[in-house]
């Protein structure tokens, strides 16, 4: 149930971890050198989000084929009878609301 003794020895890690770490606190880093480094973890990541591809119209080409064309992640290797379809489905009490893949 209730042990004091748990209690006691609970304190007592919690006042040694205060005492402890009040000595070790650094003093927080200036506005601008954390704005630094964020400015730099943008421009390091920025090459990443060019990888897009800029989509103006509903099917991605002027002829509404809706095949993207510069498509390097899915090809006939990874896409096939065999590794892709349906893999499982689930049994809901009301109406689903959502859209089919193409």
């Amino acid at each position: 149930m209730y042990d004091p003794r748990a209690l006691v020895v609970r304190l007592a890690r919690l006042q040694y971890a205060r005492r402890h770490t009040e000595r070790n606190v650094r003093p927080a880093k200036p506005l601008y050198v954390r704005l630094f480094f964020l400015l730099l973890l943008f421009c390091a990541l920025a090459p990443l989000s060019f990888a897009q591809i800029d989509i103006f119209t509903e099917r991605y080409d002027q002829s509404r084929l809706g095949a993207n064309l510069n498509e390097t992640q899915l090809n006939t290797s990874n896409v096939n009878i065999s590794t892709f379809g349906k893999l499982w489905s689930y049994q809901v009490s009301g109406s689903v609301h959502a859209q089919p893949l193409y």
